[in-house]
């Protein structure tokens, strides 16, 4: 798919949204209280970007199947009206099939119905998300690394672009060769951790020998960190945009806004966004704001320190950010809700 936008400015403006799931109590606090899911601050922000993407963490099938646990995502598609703002959604990632095949295929209907662009699915040849302004050209890939429950189903059609799956390879080859800024859009890493493992990791620096130009990953459910490997940057794990987490780590993220010029120029800004306690999306303040933009550049500053051992480094990381995980969990139950909520937590992946 293409896109022709003619109000751009000199600098092409691409903002990045985290996981957005629609389903659960975001959907049902929508829809009985009528509360907005994305605060008109976030959006009048976002009216100077010039294509907005975010991945889509739910199929839009409330019309064919309920939720029917706590890991289970469905949304309503009447939903979507409340992120119009939105260019685009990747569909590549874990939770897509939560309605299996006809959950897919009915997410598809609707943005296709609404006018949105959508991606990490293909028939026969695949096809990044096309941008394209005057001399300029920018290529997007939308791909996944992890699935809950595989699509089994031979005859299926569409099929899902996976990381390691040759095809990426041979697209970032062919855009490059065209003369298209190739970036990746990628659902993968470890849940609730800042920090890509170690083999994720690796498979990304290796897109970049490939001829990627910039990578933006979603998926672990905490706003993480960032690399600049070989000139390019890599921002691991923008957080949970849009979710009903049960802790402050996963009603935490962060809005990228990059600026790219003449193929090879990249600048960028990372706004903190907060979920409040009306599951609405809001721009972070004062000391949360800051907390934020803490967090993200000191693990950066230790990726950064830790780039040759990393694995060692991992290793010991992965374990913190597991206990950080559930201690801000254990408080978020304490404040907001009761410790009978926080033990039945411990028995499911919230």
């Amino acid at each position: 798919m293409s896109i022709n936008p003619n109000d751009m400015n000199f600098n092409l403006n691409i903002t990045f949204l985290g996981d957005l799931m629609l389903g659960r109590e975001v959907g049902a606090n929508c829809k009985l209280n009528n509360n907005p899911i994305v605060s008109n601050e976030i959006k009048d922000v976002m009216s100077h970007s010039d294509f907005i993407l975010a991945n889509l963490e739910a199929p839009l099938a409330g019309n064919l199947k309920e939720e029917d646990d706590i890991m289970t995502f469905i949304a309503d598609p009447k939903t979507l009206s409340e992120v119009k703002f939105i260019d685009a959604f990747s569909l590549a990632n874990n939770h897509i099939n939560d309605a299996e095949i006809k959950g897919v295929e009915e997410t598809i209907k609707q943005l296709n119905n609404k006018n949105f662009i959508w991606n990490g699915f293909y028939i026969d040849t695949y096809k990044p998300i096309l941008i394209e302004k005057k001399d300029f050209k920018c290529a997007i890939i939308c791909c996944t690394d992890v699935l809950n429950i595989q699509i089994s189903d031979k005859n299926y059609k569409r099929k899902l672009l996976w990381l390691d799956s040759l095809e990426i390879d041979e697209c970032i080859k062919f855009y490059k060769n065209e003369g298209y800024f190739v970036i990746l859009y990628v659902h993968g890493g470890i849940m609730f951790s800042r920090y890509p493992n170690p083999k994720f990791r690796e498979i990304l620096h290796s897109k970049i020998d490939k001829g990627g130009d910039l990578i933006v990953t979603v998926h672990p459910h905490v706003i993480g960190s960032q690399e600049l490997y070989k000139d390019k940057l890599i921002f691991y794990s923008l957080g949970d945009f849009v979710m009903d987490g049960n802790s402050e780590r996963r009603r935490s993220s962060m809005i990228l806004n990059v600026k790219i010029d003449n193929n090879s120029c990249v600048t960028y800004d990372l706004l903190p966004t907060f979920i409040k306690k009306d599951l609405t999306t809001d721009l972070a303040q004062n000391k949360m704001k800051v907390k934020l933009l803490k967090s993200w550049n000191n693990s950066s500053q230790k990726l950064e320190l830790n780039a040759t051992k990393y694995r060692k480094f991992y290793k010991n990381a992965y374990r913190k950010e597991i206990f950080s995980h559930i201690m801000s969990t254990l408080i978020f139950q304490i404040k907001n809700k009761s410790l009978l909520d926080f033990i039945k937590l411990l028995f499911v992946r919230s």
